[in-house]
């Protein structure tokens, strides 16, 4: 066999042996391709169930702020109207006096007073009542108090002992002990809990 028969075989196994390895090469590349090609759909369907995700939280908290934020303003708007319907009922229980049922009411606030504190032995009253108080403490001879004109009320009295104890009742603080019930009860007319 020639030298050139030799080299015609050799290329003619090397041109077999290239295209062998030739389409491996394009066999493995199309399978890395495609494996690349999968990773890639995986990895892209991860990031957008991941940015949807966090998306959905970011939403989640936008609602939630908007509804932390409507609750605070409703709170705040219950209780403004809760502060001022106390301050209607304060400033019509002010109106009581100069009218007739005002020397009754006087006088119950003042027998309650010496209910709670039988040793009193001083009565304070707003200077606006005192003409009534001497009325009320005339027509009754279990009260031997002192009077003193003192008071700063929309209406009711207060008693003291020797002792330094002190008792009021007067609209101001009825008004103040019973806060925490009218809350409670204009919370139910109103349906919303108002913060205390």
């Amino acid at each position: 066999m020639a030298l050139a028969d030799i080299l015609d075989a050799i290329r003619a196994g090397a041109d077999t042996e290239i295209e062998t390895i030739v389409t491996q090469a394009d066999q493995e590349c199309s399978a890395l391709l495609e494996h690349a090609r999968e990773q890639a759909g995986t990895e892209r369907e991860r990031l957008a169930r991941s940015r949807d995700a966090a998306a959905e939280r970011q939403a989640d908290r936008i609602v939630n702020r908007a509804r932390l934020e409507a609750d605070r303003a409703l709170r705040s708007e219950v209780e403004e109207l809760y502060v001022r319907t106390r301050g209607a009922a304060s400033e019509k229980l002010g109106l009581l006096r100069g009218t007739r049922c005002y020397e009754e009411v006087l006088a119950r606030l003042i027998r309650e007073c010496c209910v709670a504190l039988p040793e009193a032995t001083t009565l304070r009253v707003d200077p606006a009542d005192e003409r009534v108080v001497h009325r009320i403490l005339a027509g009754d001879d279990r009260m031997h108090l002192k009077l003193e004109a003192t008071l700063q009320t929309s209406g009711g009295a207060g008693v003291s002992g020797d002792n330094g104890r002190v008792v009021r009742n007067d609209f101001e603080s009825r008004l103040a002990r019973a806060d925490n019930l009218l809350r409670l009860i204009f919370a139910e007319k109103i349906g919303r809990r108002i913060p205390t």
